[in-house]
């Protein structure tokens, strides 16, 4: 008897794993189609994330948000480590830079800022096979994400 629930639980386990929210890669808000940059954007491993700015709003200085992130149900879990900001920033028109006029800040200089204390969040989380859907947005699976 011990036998038989033993083997329907490793059924059970090894079937559950099969089915598991699989979320790695590069999570595109509102299209899968890339120009010539990345729209907002998540990028997702095991347990780690990534949120990308919008490539084409120049006049942030944050450009990216990172830390880790756990599902539960119908909502993601995540906790906000740190923040990658441009600095020596300079003014300048941009063709690029389309959501603010043109306008848009130029620097080549990165900067790590990890928070203490860590920023704690939660949204909710949907999983369809064409896309993710956090907070009602929906962000579709795209081609990896190799900028800085």
């Amino acid at each position: 008897m011990k036998k038989k629930i033993f083997v329907l639980l490793v059924i059970f386990l090894l079937t559950s794993m099969c089915f598991a929210q699989k979320i790695d890669g590069t999570w595109q808000i509102n299209t899968s189609q890339v120009a010539d940059g990345f729209m907002g954007r998540y990028l997702f491993t095991d347990s780690t994330f990534e949120y990308r700015i919008n490539g084409y709003d120049g006049l942030n200085s944050i450009r990216r948000l990172f830390g880790t992130y756990k599902i539960q149900n119908d909502k993601i879990f995540f906790i906000v480590e740190g923040i990658v900001m441009i600095v020596g920033n300079r003014m300048i028109r941009d063709k690029i830079s389309t959501l603010n006029d043109d306008w848009g800040l130029k620097s080549d200089k990165f900067v790590i800022n990890k928070l203490n204390p860590v920023i704690k969040e939660s949204a909710t989380f949907k999983f369809y096979k064409e896309y993710i859907e956090i907070d009602n947005r929906k962000y579709y699976k795209t081609e990896n994400d190799e900028d800085s």
